[in-house]
């Protein structure tokens, strides 16, 4: 709100002071209500939730279900389904400096149009992502379905291979060691520690992207 009069002090023109936002613990609070409270959250129990900023954690908890003998912590492991397509997203964050384009978001989201990726049969083991990614129909958009989620892996192999002029950086074909050709390399874990559901290799489940 701004002054209307001389009298309000300063000049007409000045801006009051941004506001600060709710304070931190105002912010906890609300955050711990509703992952107890709301019925999107308890619909999912159990789980752990968190929130912090980039130098530390702020809150988070174990909601567990009655009845359920399963609690999730922030060091509980688990195998998380097409593992690579969490590396797969970091590594574009990373290579764009966190500047992610609208045609990034839209491969990044499985919106881009491009859902008719074969994940078995159309692509080979030896298969560098380029390769993979002319092979069946796999570099065929839908216009139609531009806008619209569809999980599907095709999404990211025309932005890996550049078309848009979504260039990325060269990508070697996946190997237990890490990804790239030392422009934007990424490490991956431990062998024991990258496990994709449906897959015991963690070069499967790269290449499953």
């Amino acid at each position: 709100m701004r002054c209307a009069s001389p009298p309000c002090g300063g000049n007409s023109g000045d801006s009051p002071p941004p506001s600060t936002g709710p304070d931190t613990a105002t912010r906890n609070s609300a955050a711990t209500s509703t992952a107890q409270n709301n019925a999107a959250c308890t619909a999912i129990r159990p789980f752990y939730w968190e929130i912090g900023d980039r130098s530390q954690r702020l809150a988070g908890a174990s909601v567990n279900q009655a009845g359920n003998a399963t609690t999730y912590a922030a060091d509980t492991e688990m195998a998380i389904a097409s593992a690579s397509k969490w590396l797969y997203g970091a590594y574009v964050a990373e290579r764009r400096s966190g500047m992610l384009t609208p045609q990034d978001i839209q491969f990044l989201t499985f919106t881009s149009g491009y859902p008719s990726f074969a994940a078995v049969g159309d692509c080979f083991a030896s298969d560098t992502v380029a390769e993979c990614v002319v092979r069946g129909s796999n570099d065929v958009q839908t216009p139609a379905h531009v806008g619209q989620f569809l999980y599907n892996g095709g999404h990211m192999r025309p932005q890996r291979r550049g078309r848009r002029r979504q260039r990325i950086g060269r990508l070697r074909r996946a190997d237990p060691q890490g990804l790239g050709d030392g422009r934007g390399a990424v490490t991956l874990p431990p062998k024991n520690r990258l496990r994709s559901c449906g897959s015991s290799s963690p070069d499967a489940a790269l290449r499953r992207a």
